[in-house]
C-alpha cells in the first residue's frame, strides 16, 4: 500500500550525504539555558515553565492533489489552486522542549534521507542557541522517514547522550518485522530505514519504549492516535 511516506521519499528525490558532524564535549543533563532570540529557521515561545523552540528541518514539495481521498485529481487542483496552494511545500518540523532541568526533542527531522531543502535540523537547532550533545532525550511521535531519519550520520547516533523513546506497539512494528513484512515492496525499504535509524540508540542501550497514552518521560504525556502508522504520539 502506497503511503504518505512513501511519496514523501520518492518525491524528494536522490538524498545527499550528510557532512560530517563536528565532536563536542558530552553535557547530558546540562540544564542548557533558555535562549529567547528568534530567528527564521525557528520559533521559540513559552508554556509555563518551560521554553519550547519549533526547529524547521526543511521543506518539501508534495502531490497534494494525488493523497488527498474522495475527490478527484483534477478537483483537487482547482480547489488548492482557488486558495493560493497549488505547488505549495509542506514543512517538516521537530520540537525542543527545555524544562529547565532537562533538554528534550520531539522527533527527528529527516537526516540525510530526503534530499538538499530538508536535514537541515541540526543546523537550525544550533541557530536556536542549542546543540545537539546537550539534548537529553528524544520522544518520536513515531517511526516514518521525516520524524526519525535525522536520528543517525553515517551510522552514528547524532544525538550521542540523548535516551531514544518510542511507542511500545511502534517499536514492535517496525523493529520486530516478519520475513513477510520485509520483502513487502513498500513496506519494506521503510522497515529496513527503521531498523538503520533507530538501531544504534537500541545497540546503545540508549533506548526505552512507553505504553499507549502513557507518559513518554515525567511531565509529558502522550495520546495514541494510530491509523498513519501503528502509533502516533501527540506528546
Amino acid at each position: 500500500m502506497q503511503t504518505r511516506r512513501s511519496i514523501l521519499i520518492s518525491t524528494a528525490g536522490a538524498a545527499l550525504a550528510a557532512g560530517a558532524m563536528t565532536t563536542l564535549p558530552a553535557a547530558a543533563f546540562a540544564k542548557a539555558p533558555m535562549v529567547g532570540k528568534q530567528a527564521v529557521s525557528f520559533y521559540r515561545l513559552k508554556f509555563g515553565d518551560y521554553e519550547i523552540t519549533a526547529v524547521s528541518d526543511g521543506t518539501v514539495k508534495l502531490p497534494m492533489s494525488k493523497i488527498y481521498k474522495h475527490i478527484t485529481e483534477s478537483d483537487a487542483e482547482t480547489y488548492l489552486a482557488d486558495r493560493f496552494q497549488a505547488g505549495s511545500e509542506v514543512s517538516v518540523n521537530a520540537f525542543l522542549v527545555n524544562t529547565g532541568e532537562r533538554l528534550i526533542l520531539i522527533d527527528a527531522g529527516t537526516g540525510d534521507l530526503m534530499g538538499p531543502a530538508l536535514g537541515k535540523l541540526i543546523s537550525n537547532i544550533e541557530a536556536a542557541g542549542y546543540r545537539a550533545d546537550q539534548i537529553d532525550d528524544v520522544i518520536l511521535t513515531h517511526i516514518h522517514a521525516d520524524h526519525s531519519g535525522g536520528l543517525v550520520s553515517n551510522g552514528k547516533r547524532v544525538f550521542e547522550n540523548a535516551t531514544l523513546h518510542v511507542n511500545q506497539r511502534e517499536a514492535e512494528f517496525w523493529l520486530k518485522a516478519d520475513a513477510k513484512a520485509k520483502a513487502d515492496k513498500v513496506l519494506g525499504p521503510q522497515i529496513a530505514q527503521a531498523e538503520k535509524c533507530v538501531g544504534p540508540y537500541v545497540e546503545a542501550k540508549k533506548f526505552e519504549t512507553f505504553a499507549d497514552d502513557a507518559a513518554p518521560l515525567p511531565g509529558f504525556g502522550s495520546v495514541l492516535r494510530a491509523g498513519h502508522t501503528p502509533a502516533i504520539v501527540v506528546s
